[in-house]
């Protein structure tokens, strides 16, 4: 079962679902059974589609990168969002990725993340990028302001 059903308070006791994917998720949900229910406010959709067309920028701009998942993960060691992780029987150690989904970041940590992103595309790999550029690339790429 999922946990993240997208909600809108629409009266002063009562939340509607506002989109198909959260209707198909609310089918899983129990009938007539008591659930703990966290409420948290959503964070900026269209902030996470420019981090997703950062990713593609970076695919089309680096020949070692394939796609956007792959372009991402790079993102993601290049900004240092990873954790140390230590396997117990060997003594090493190895770092993973951390998730940039929407329950594992508040928006300001998303902001933080995508505004390291882009400082290290236009800084490290892309050197001479104008930042202002990029952006506004980016806003053109997911059709906002």
């Amino acid at each position: 079962m999922t946990d993240e059903i997208m909600m809108r308070r629409t009266g002063s006791s009562k939340l509607e679902i506002i989109d198909p994917v959260s209707a198909e998720a609310f089918e899983h949900v129990p009938y007539k059974k008591d659930l703990f229910v966290v409420v948290r406010s959503r964070r900026n959709p269209k902030q996470h589609r420019l981090a997703w067309a950062l990713a593609s920028k970076l695919v089309d701009g680096c020949d070692f990168l394939h796609d956007s998942d792959e372009a991402m993960t790079y993102l993601k060691f290049k900004t240092r969002h990873v954790k140390v992780i230590m396997d117990q029987k060997t003594g090493k150690s190895f770092l993973m990725p951390k998730s940039i989904s929407f329950a594992s970041m508040t928006q300001e940590q998303f902001s933080r993340f995508l505004n390291r992103a882009i400082y290290v595309v236009c800084s490290e790999i892309i050197p001479g990028l104008p930042e202002k550029a990029l952006r506004a690339e980016l806003q053109a790429m997911v059709g906002s302001k």
